[in-house]
């Protein structure tokens, strides 16, 4: 599967992120919606891996807003969201 930058999807976390994911990505719930984004200085979405953040919540660095990341996952682990399987942030 390949992911949109920008994108929603619903985090629904396979093998390897449910290993590591509470250590990893704090906060972050199974079935929860999360956005695709590229970072400055780290790599992009590729190799089965990306960076998700939270599409809601943004933090002040300076005089702009960037996501509120919640880290790196598998690409595996996002699924295209559906109403009834995802739930905002709380």
């Amino acid at each position: 599967m390949n992911v949109k930058l920008g994108k929603l999807y619903a985090y629904m976390p396979i093998e390897l992120d449910v290993v590591d994911g509470p250590k990893m990505r704090p906060g972050l719930e199974e079935g929860q919606l999360v956005r695709v984004v590229n970072l400055k200085g780290y790599p992009r979405a590729t190799f089965g891996y990306c960076y998700i953040a939270d599409p809601y919540r943004k933090i002040a660095l300076g005089r702009q807003y960037e996501p509120w990341v919640f880290g790196l996952c598998r690409i595996a682990s996002l699924q295209e969201p559906t109403r009834k399987g995802t739930r905002r942030a709380s």
